[in-house]
């Protein structure tokens, strides 16, 4: 059973700097099953990119983050895998944040991918949410980033799957609502974030180039007759 909650491709957000700009799609949103009182939600949201992007300086440095992120408590720290003919990172963790509806406690399995070409995976599934407030009615969560490079720009895919408990007591096109503005309030702000974090990359590598270029230049010392 599917029933979509909102499809909108208005621009959410536009960095002002010609120059140096990503933009981020509305989130697309839609219920994808329902089992009982378990109902099930999944939420995209595609942004572009217009610099180059280094894929593998994006892997290592979203590895960074959560390894020294105060959010973040490490069960397994890193280790190298590979997952259909992508490379990466592994590792375990329990992040604990407020989500605005409650305090949340999830612990997570996490990929960070790429086949050091054109594509980057970042995923985050969950093994244990413990949770109070309205925050406790979400029982599993699942995310995506993806990146694909292009040649002019590239794609920023965010993708969110979740789990959520209806409480007996609320009436169904409540709930529905409630979960539709909360995904898509959340989905508007991490998107963006993925997006702004990869176009960080992005110019770092770009002044790693320029420093790397300006360093290859000949030296040329001008030497004062006033010693």
């Amino acid at each position: 059973m599917t029933i979509y909650l909102r499809l909108a491709a208005s621009l959410l957000i536009f960095v002002p700097n010609l120059l140096l700009a990503f933009s981020c799609f509305n989130p697309e949103l839609e219920r994808t099953d329902v089992k009982g009182n378990l109902h099930s939600f999944k939420g995209v949201v595609k942004c572009l990119i217009t610099e180059d992007i280094d894929i593998a300086a994006l892997k290592d440095d979203y590895r960074d983050e959560i390894m020294t992120s105060s959010q973040f408590t490490i069960i397994q720290p890193a280790r190298p895998v590979e997952v259909d003919g992508l490379k990466g990172y592994f590792m375990e963790a329990t992040q604990k944040y407020d989500s605005g509806h409650g305090m949340v406690s999830v612990t997570s399995e996490i990929f960070l991918l790429d086949n050091a070409l054109d594509k980057f995976l970042l995923e985050i599934k969950s093994k244990k949410i413990s949770a109070n407030g309205d925050a406790k009615y979400t029982k599993f969560s699942h995310d995506y980033v993806i990146v694909s490079l292009g040649e002019e720009k590239s794609i920023l895919t965010n993708i969110k799957e979740i789990k959520v408990e209806k409480p007996w007591i609320a009436p169904e096109s409540i709930f529905l609502q409630k979960v539709q503005e909360n995904i898509s309030t959340e989905m508007k702000y991490t998107a963006p974030r993925h997006a702004q974090k990869t176009f960080g990359v992005a110019i770092e590598a770009l002044r790693k180039r320029k420093m790397t270029r300006l360093a290859k230049r000949p030296m040329h010392y001008i030497f004062s007759a006033n010693l």
